[in-house]
């Protein structure tokens, strides 16, 4: 999740950005989708995101674009 030419000078910024993301993604997911299973998905993405940012951010990644798959398909 880092531009920095893999010399980790980035890696705080990029953590950072991802959650002030994944907090405005929690924000709206819970103002704005409806009770369900989508809205359960991405709540339960954000905070996965949030705990693997640091330590895993591929598996972060990963769980990011789970979560956008399951937007663009409802």
């Amino acid at each position: 999740m880092s531009d920095s030419g893999g010399d980790g000078s980035g890696d705080g910024r990029d953590v950072d950005d991802v959650t002030a993301i994944v907090d405005t993604v929690e924000t709206v997911t819970r103002n704005k989708v409806p009770a369900g299973f989508v809205r359960e998905r991405l709540l339960y993405g954000c905070r996965r995101v949030e705990r693997l940012a640091d330590d895993e951010p591929l598996v972060a990644a990963e769980y990011l674009e789970a979560m956008e798959r399951l937007v663009e398909a409802t």
